[in-house]
């Protein structure tokens, strides 16, 4: 499979987009932009996803259920009411009908989510900028940790929030989620700018973005990562 080498980001509405082989989406779930798009009924997965234990944002899951499967149909052509997702064993989405040779991921916070499809496994998280962020030592690769030991205040903690949202997309794209210890992977951006991830020591091949977003007033970091 080719690798992918751009991820398109997408503003609302959800207007399909061509040639690329990835895109994401990041929105509020009350855009007037999206609410007629996704108006869904919930289908029996989705019902049952709902009652999943572990299951966050219960307030909101069916919204953001209904805009990955809103967001899957326009990308793929397809009616919404059509497109059936529901969770692996893993607890990681996948499309269940129709069969498209397709990979999803789904991020939330409250009344913010984040959604992206691929033709090779994607993940995506999104994370709420909070200036005032205590970095967590316990997820950081030994390589993370002494960067993180030049900065401080806000760099600190903008630089942890990449690192902490990258590593979440990556994990949710290897559909292992946090069953690992992410301190095994090194979220590196050397000198030249050009971001790479690195698990147990090994180049992971790979296309991984950071995208800001400000959502009416609200500044959310967005990371998606794309394998192969």
């Amino acid at each position: 499979m080719q690798r992918a080498n751009a991820i398109e980001w997408l503003t609302p509405p959800m207007r399909p987009c061509g040639d690329a082989r990835v895109s994401a989406l990041v929105a509020a779930l009350d855009d007037q932009h999206l609410i007629v798009d996704c108006a869904l009924l919930p289908t029996r997965e989705d019902i049952v996803d709902r009652a999943r234990p572990g299951a966050t944002g219960r307030d909101y899951f069916q919204k953001r259920r209904s805009l990955l499967r809103a967001f899957v149909a326009a990308q793929a052509g397809r009616n919404p009411d059509s497109i059936v997702v529901a969770y692996d064993p893993d607890g990681a989405p996948r499309i269940v009908q129709p069969d498209l040779p397709l990979y999803i991921s789904t991020a939330g916070r409250g009344n913010l989510a984040a959604v992206c499809l691929g033709d090779a496994p994607v993940g995506i998280d999104l994370e709420i900028v909070d200036d005032s962020m205590t970095p967590l030592d316990h997820v950081l690769h030994p390589f993370e940790s002494a960067v993180l030991r030049t900065l401080s205040g806000p760099l600190r903690a903008r630089r942890f929030l990449q690192i902490w949202t990258m590593k979440e997309a990556y994990l949710k794209a290897c559909r292992t989620g946090f069953r690992r210890d992410p301190c095994g992977i090194a979220i590196l951006e050397p000198g030249g700018g050009e971001l790479r991830i690195e698990d147990d020591g090994r180049a992971v091949p790979c296309l991984a973005q950071w995208r800001a977003h400000d959502i009416n007033g609200c500044h959310v970091l967005a990371a998606c990562v794309v394998l192969g």
